[in-house]
Order: structure tokens, then sequence, then C-alpha cells
């Protein structure tokens, strides 16, 4: 064999693999998050974070709560999953909007 034939399959061995891997559609994080939260989405989510209770409003679930030493306004329109009832010091996942310089809670969720 001519040695360009054999740099010619040799190069072929190579990017044939590459060449189909390349072709194959790869789920990001990006495309997960846009298939399981599309309605959150269509809310307008633009802010998302996670931290602990700081303070909530007594009594009730509506209202100006802190987590994470940020004032958030949970109302009638909040998405709440809880376990057991929220305490101080609770780890809690928040997806809200923000909005003129408040965040409004579209769902709460104690981890």
């Amino acid at each position: 064999m001519k040695k360009t034939t054999k740099i010619t399959l040799g190069t072929l061995a190579v990017l044939l693999p590459l060449a189909l891997f390349a072709g194959e559609k790869h789920k990001t994080h990006f495309d997960e998050f846009s298939d399981e939260n599309r309605v959150f989405m269509q809310k307008g989510i633009n802010y998302s974070f996670e931290g602990n209770l700081e303070k909530k409003p007594l009594g009730k679930i509506n209202g100006t709560w802190i987590i994470d030493g940020k004032e958030v306004i949970v109302n009638d329109d909040s998405f709440i999953i809880q376990d057991n009832k929220f305490k101080i010091g609770d780890e809690i996942e928040v997806l809200a909007k923000r909005d003129k310089g408040k965040i409004f809670v579209i769902q709460l969720e104690q981890d």
C-alpha cells in the first residue's frame, strides 16, 4: 500500500467515529430546565436561588419572607411545596420573578 493510502485510511479511522458522535443530540441542563419548567418560564421566572429561611409572616403564608438575606414576596399566585410547616433555618429553593426591585415568589420548595 502506498504511503498516502495508509495516511488517508488512518485519518478516516480517527475522524469517522468523531463525525458520528458529533451528529448526536445531547441534552443540556437548559434543555431539561425548559422541558420540566415550561409553565414557570411562561410565568416569567427570571431569578432562582437556595437559602435558609430567616423570617416569615406569623400564622400565614402570604407576605414578606427573608430567605438567605433576601426579601421575597409570597402571595396567592405562589406555588408552595413543603413536607412540614416551614421553620426558621429550613433550606428553601426559590423560583421567582424580579420586577422593579422586588422579588415575587413563583415557587417555594422545602429541601
